[in-house]
Formats: C-alpha cells, sequence, structure tokens
C-alpha cells in the first residue's frame, strides 16, 4: 500500500524554511510495499523525545513539542503549554502528571501558537497569530488582507483546548473548532512581530501585553471587551497577585529588564523586588503560599523565591541548582539544572512546573528562537522533589555514533546530535527505551561565538562524529551546505561542551564580522579561546556559491562537493597546539567531475579501502532546479578513487519502484548502502558490493508509523554494531525525534 499524506492543514501549508509532511506508514512488517521492495525484518525505536508519537487511550498522539514558551497551571494541576511553532501542531498543549491529555493539531489553517498562556476556571487565554498562507485564505474577517498578519488571543474551553470559545467579535477559523474564539489585538504587516510576551487572567479580567504597541491591555474575561489601558516600555510576562494586583516584566529583553507592579486598573505601585545582581527575569508567577516565582534566565539559571512581608520583598530561597546545566560537570543534565528557563506556573497544590529550551525565551523578531536546542518540561512537589520530566530535545537533528567510546560488550553506546549526547543501552529493546540524555553541548554564556547562535535557523546541524588521534571531534553541516563547523571537547574544563574549533564557508554569510567580504573561507581557532578573531580567518577569494555538499571521512579529511567542479578534498594537516584539526586551502586537492556525473549531490568516502561512493545528476538523469536539496537521481560506487578510479556500479534511483520518489540521504556502512526517501521516510538499503537491492524499512508501529519528511543533507547516519545488528538514525521532525531503526540482516532485530 502507499502511504497516504495525512490531513494536516495547520502543518504542511504555512510557508516555513522547513515544511514537513506526515505520512501515515503501513505496518512495518509487511513483507512487500507497493513497488515490490521487500520490508527487513527489523523493529523501530527512537531517541530524543519522551513519547515517540504513538496514540494514548484518549485517542491523542503522545509528543513533547519542540518549543515551550510558557506555561501556565490550573488549580487542578493541568499544565497548559504555549509556542509559536511546533512542527506537528501541538502548539497549545494540556498535560496532567506527565501525559499529554490534548495537544494534537490545536490550531487551524494559516494559525501559529504564540509565547503567552493563562487560565481560569472556564476558559484558556493562549497568545497565537492568524496569517494568510501568503494571500491564499481569504473571507468573512476571518484571515486579515494580503502582506498582513494578525496577533491576538484565543479563548478556549477549559475542559477541549482544540475547541474554541467565541464570542460577539471574535475572529478567525469560520470552518473549524476554534471559529470565532481569535481577539485580535494587532493588525500588522506580515513581516513584523507582534507577539503578545504575557497573559495574566482572573474571573472577571483578562490583561495582555502587548509590547508592539508597548501596552498593558485589559479585557472583560467574559465578553472579551476591551477595558483599560496603559503604557508600558516592552511588556514582557505578566501575573497576578493574590490580592489582585498585576506585576510585569517590563523593558522585556532589554539589556536591563525589571518587575514593575500595577493596580487592578493600571495604577504604578512603587514596592520593588530585590532581584540579584545579574538577573534577567523570562517569567513570574504565585504560588499557594503567595509567594512571587521568578525564572531567571541569567547566569544563575534558578526560580528565585521572594515573600512579601512588613510592607516590602524580600528573598525566600531558590528552585535549581545555581549556575543550572553548566555549573559543576558542565552540560550534565539532572534534577533541577536548568537551561534556558523560558516560563514558570504552580498549582494549589503547591507544585512548581518549569519550561526550558537551552537559551530562553525567543527573541524578538526571529520565528524559531532556540527550538533546536530542546525543550523541557518538568514538575517539582512542595519539597523539592521532582515528579515528572518530559523531553523534547531534536529538532532539525541526526544523530550519530562516537566509535571511538562503545563500551568492550559493545552494549552501550554514546550518540551525539545538535546539541545533545545521548547514552544509549541496546540491551534495552521496549520503545523508545534504548536512550538517556548525558550532555548538554552549548555554552552560550562561555562561547557567544559559537556559530550555533548566528547560522540560518539557529541550529548546529548534521553531525559527523569523528576520532582524530583518538581525540573526540563533532563536524555539522547545515540544511543548506552553507558551512562544515568543527567542535573539540575538553572534558577536564568543559566537561560536555562542544568548544567551537573551526568552520570552513562554501559562501558569504552574515557572519562573523571577520569573515571575507567576498568568497570561500575558513576559520580555526588559533588561541583555543572558542571566539572568532580577525587573524584566524582566511580565504581565497573564490566565490563558491556552486558548493552542494559536505562530508567528513573517518580519518578526518573533508570532502566538498560542486555543482560543476566536481569535488574538493581538504587533507587534515594534524592537530595545532590548540587542539584544532588543521585544515588550509595551500593542502586542498580537486577533483573533475567523473562521469556520469554533471553535478554532485551527495559523498561518502571510505578511506581504508579508498572507496567512493557518490550521488547526483546525470545528462539522463538530470537536477530538477525545483527540488533544490534531492540527493540526485543516481548513486555511484568507485573503487580506487585516488589512484586507478574504476566505477563499479551505478543505481538509478528510478529503478527501485513504479513511482520515482526523490532520496534525500545517502550512508555506507558495512556490507550496505543506504538511501532514504524524502516524502515517504523509506529507508532503502542496497548491496554495497554489487548494488543490488536488499529491502526496506519505514516507520513502524513504535511510532504510529509516521514521520516528518526528510529535507536536509545528512539526515541519515548507520552504525553496525560487532554483533552484526545495523542502526539506522534518521532525522523526525514532525514529532521532534530522531527513528532508529535496529536491523540484524538475516536474524530477528535485537
Amino acid at each position: 500500500m502507499r502511504f497516504p499524506l495525512l490531513d494536516t492543514p495547520a502543518r504542511c501549508q504555512r510557508v516555513w524554511p522547513c515544511i514537513r509532511s506526515m505520512l501515515a506508514a503501513a505496518a512495518a512488517f509487511s513483507v512487500l510495499t507497493a513497488d515490490g521492495a521487500s520490508m527487513l525484518n527489523y523493529r523501530t525505536t527512537w531517541i530524543g523525545n519522551t513519547y515517540g508519537g504513538a496514540v494514548n487511550a484518549a485517542g491523542h498522539h503522545q509528543w513533547v513539542p519542540i518549543d515551550v514558551e510558557a506555561i501556565a497551571a490550573t488549580s487542578d494541576g493541568t499544565l497548559l503549554t504555549n509556542t509559536p511553532w511546533d512542527e506537528a501542531g501541538g502548539e497549545i498543549g494540556a498535560w496532567h502528571s506527565g501525559q499529554l491529555v490534548t495537544g494534537n493539531q490545536t490550531h487551524g489553517w494559516g494559525n501559529t501558537g504564540g509565547d503567552a498562556i493563562a487560565a481560569n476556571d472556564d476558559y484558556v487565554y493562549a497568545a497565537m497569530s492568524i496569517g494568510n498562507e501568503g494571500g491564499g485564505l481569504v473571507g468573512n474577517g476571518d484571515y486579515p488582507e494580503k502582506g498582513h498578519q494578525w496577533f491576538g488571543v484565543t479563548r478556549r474551553r477549559r475542559g477541549d483546548i482544540t475547541a474554541g470559545a467565541s464570542f460577539p467579535g471574535g475572529r478567525g477559523n469560520l470552518t473549524n473548532t476554534t471559529q470565532r474564539s481569535f481577539l485580535l489585538v494587532d493588525d500588522v504587516d506580515d513581516k513584523a512581530d507582534a507577539a503578545i510576551r504575557g497573559l495574566a487572567v482572573n474571573a472577571h479580567t483578562l490583561y495582555v501585553a502587548d509590547q508592539y504597541s508597548n501596552q498593558i491591555r485589559s479585557y472583560d474575561a467574559l465578553t472579551m471587551q476591551p477595558g483599560a489601558s496603559w503604557a508600558v516600555e516592552g511588556p514582557g510576562a505578566l501575573a497576578l497577585a493574590p490580592d489582585g494586583t498585576l506585576w510585569a516584566i517590563v523593558k522585556f529583553q532589554s539589556a536591563a529588564p525589571h518587575l514593575a507592579h500595577f493596580s487592578a486598573k493600571g495604577a504604578e505601585l512603587h514596592d520593588t523586588v530585590p532581584l540579584p545582581s545579574g538577573a534577567i527575569p523570562v517569567s513570574l508567577a504565585f504560588d499557594m503560599h503567595g509567594r512571587m516565582l521568578v525564572a531567571d534566565n541569567g547566569a544563575h539559571q534558578q526560580v528565585l523565591i521572594f515573600s512579601a512581608g512588613n510592607g516590602s520583598w524580600h528573598a525566600d530561597g531558590a528552585l535549581g541548582e545555581e549556575g543550572g546545566i553548566l555549573s559543576g560537570i558542565a552540560g550534565t543534565p539532572g534534577p533541577a539544572r536548568f537551561s534556558g528557563l523560558t516560563s514558570v506556573a504552580a498549582d494549589a497544590q503547591g507544585n512548581t512546573y518549569v519550561s526550558t529550551n537551552g537559551r530562553g525565551p525567543r527573541t524578538i523578531g526571529k520565528d524559531n528562537g532556540g527550538v533546536g536546542d530542546g525543550a523541557v518540561l518538568e514538575a517539582y512537589a512542595p519539597d523539592g522533589h521532582r515528579l515528572f520530566r518530559l523531553e523534547g530535545l531534536l529538532f532539525v537533528d541526526g544523530a550519530d555514533v562516537d566509535r571511538g567510546s562503545v563500551s568492550p560488550d559493545g552494549n552501550t553506546l554514546q550518540v551525539y546530535t545538535g546539541t545533545w549526547h545521548f547514552t544509549l543501552d541496546m540491551n534495552k529493546t521496549a520503545p523508545g527505551s534504548e536512550w538517556r540524555a548525558t550532555g548538554f553541548t552549548a555554552n552560550r554564556f562561555r562561547y557567544p561565538d559559537d556559530p550555533l547562535y548566528h547560522a540560518n535557523r539557529s541550529e548546529r546541524g548534521l553531525p559527523m562524529v569523528r576520532r582524530i588521534d583518538g581525540k573526540l571531534f563533532i563536524f555539522y553541516t547545515d540544511m543548506y551546505s552553507e558551512t562544515i563547523k568543527v567542535y573539540r571537547f575538553d572534558p577536564a574544563h568543559d566537561g560536555e561542551i562542544a568548544i567551537p574549533s573551526g568552520l570552513i564557508g562554501a559562501r558569504t554569510i552574515d557572519w562573523p564580522p571577520e569573515r571575507p567580504s567576498r568568497g570561500e573561507w575558513m576559520w580555526r581557532d588559533a588561541n583555543g579561546d572558542g571566539r572568532v578573531e580577525h587573524d584566524e580567518v582566511q580565504g581565497t577569494g573564490v566565490p563558491a556559491d556552486d558548493a552542494t555538499c559536505w562530508y567528513v571521512d573517518l580519518h578526518g579529511d573533508v570532502w566538498e562537493g560542486f555543482v560543476d567542479r566536481g569535488l574538493r578534498r581538504y587533507h587534515l594537516q594534524g592537530l595545532d597546539h590548540a587542539g584544532n584539526p588543521h585544515y588550509d586551502y595551500a593542502h586542498a586537492e580537486n577533483f573533475a567531475m567523473p562521469a556520469p556525473f554533471n553535478r554532485i549531490q551527495r559523498i561518502v568516502y571510505v578511506p581504508e579501502t579508498d572507496t567512493m561512493f557518490l550521488s547526483g545528476s546525470t545528462a539522463d538523469a538530470p537536477w530538477d532546479r525545483l527540488d533544490w536539496n534531492e540527493s540526485g537521481k543516481v548513486i555511484a560506487r568507485y573503487d580506487h578513487w585516488s589512484t586507478k578510479r574504476t566505477l563499479r556500479f551505478q543505481i538509478s534511483m528510478a529503478s527501485w519502484g513504479a513511482k520515482v520518489e526523490p532520496v534525500e540521504g545517502i550512508a555506507q556502512e558495512g556490507d550496505y548502502l543506504f538511501v532514504v526517501e524524502r516524502a515517504t521516510a523509506q529507508v532503502r538499503v542496497y548491496d554495497a558490493g554489487n548494488g543490488s537491492q536488499v529491502g526496506a524499512m519505514r516507520p513502524g508501529p513504535e511510532v504510529a508509523g509516521l514521520s516528518g519528511l526528510i529535507d536536509v543533507p545528512m539526515g541519515m547516519t548507520v552504525y553496525r554494531r560487532a554483533n552484526g545488528e545495523y542502526l539506522v538514525f534518521v532525522e523526525e521532525d514532525s514529532m521532534g525525534k530522531v527513528i532508529l531503526y535496529r536491523w540484524t540482516p538475516g536474524g530477528p532485530p535485537h
């Protein structure tokens, strides 16, 4: 059977750099697919998300979203979440005791989530925006005019957050269950970010932090008619105190955010809260005892607690280890070791909830902020012990095994993704049980020049883990093949942190300022401080906009593919005195375009045997310029690449079945060549010796047969264990994880 597309209007139709489709897969152990390929005897599991996407008893797919920007807690301990974007449609979610109550496609066409959420006994109020899909959505005042975007608040029913609670004058979504439930606050140019950054509500009044207009606005919580409003510079998170007064973070995301106190009608009150030096307040709430909880995303990385007494506020402890995940052995996760606080909430039972994403609230004007660093939701009991931790750690992420740290029995593996280190116990077999998060590998305080914080889409990219002279390095290539980024490790001084070590740039990008004004360039961190300096950068002045792909072989040589210039090999010149891999243009080797190709799209080189696998386009199978990131329609193997180059075989991608499915990535390991299709997420397996078909793998029932599109150049890696089992890691961005296939040729899955 073919895999039909699910109807996901809120997901697939938005204009966004990483559009995905969700796919319903056939059962993993079918004998044949419709194209005649044998399905292998494998098992599907995953890493990086608490849940794999399977449906729970209430009929909801279970997964943790890729980011959480705001949370609120109801009196019964339901945790509400909101974020501007979740790839699978879970921007607004409801959780109880660590289980997803509701959160599957909570929006309709043209809608996104937001940066604030609040609730009273009757309704949930969530910040959100409505666009018009480039002018494609029109009619009845439900969508903004072309070139505009609406920002405001959606009101939902407490019992079912997928159902809107309409009101006179409500806008939006005439054709779905949230119709007429949107309060329009700002109608702006579609390039503007007028996101609501704070909400607070009681039984009577809804307060809205309108940072775009520098106003705190109030509305009747039942009729949604406007009430008092007052000017506030950069209003952010809001919280209602037990006495009915309103607290706000003002000058939000400025160099000096602080707390302000207002009466219910907006009169400024002049009591102050003694925040410690260096604190960056990002969220606040009140607990059952009337204490103020302040999420501090500065160096403290704690929830600061304040009590009122004798007419003033005083510090009353903190939740969380000071310094968060970067204290002690930097990057090591654990209870109350927070990383990038975004929001805090408390319920009537005295429990405290904290959301983090590795960086903190997204920057105004940036659509995805730090979603690639991993969403974490945690709950803590009144005595401080952790009740649950929910993890959605991966987005636009691949995974690769550190071959130099496998345990002697072969059962414990270390795997790295964009910003996370996972330990896998391969003795475990329950779906999703193999992994645990072992390290967070970014330190934004110590290494602000990490390309992670400057490159397109705020993600490190797809990892290639390599050992050079026994030392661990990770090389990352991005979705657009603009750069290859190099990171080193120094566990004695930096714990789990990946230290920026070098970069080779295929073209001029917006960062760093020390880069050449034009053409290809590279940086090596010669003094070992992880910062880019002018004398550490070199360039050729030659434009390299025709670069298409990167690969790093197991000996540490870097390979670059081009549109029409063939390949280039940057020979590793050893490690410099700071411990960086040393590359330069003087020791680069160029290879002319090999027949039959006229464009190179992917490279896999095996140095032990001097074997090269290439994919790309040929005269008979030309490149489709509209399919900008495909792997190409032909794969070829060459023996004796460096000496007596011989074409052993070539495979046409059209040969697999009746319908040609574009392929996105290739990998080679052991006796097999692996190819992943973009739309179906099917992994094809070929014999690496002769190119013949072996079989296929697709997302199995363990992940509800679902995957997003594969649309990154290195979205798949493969590792063969000593026991003969192959581990195939494939990017899966729809529900924030990496799918792992476990396959043993000739035998059942382990």
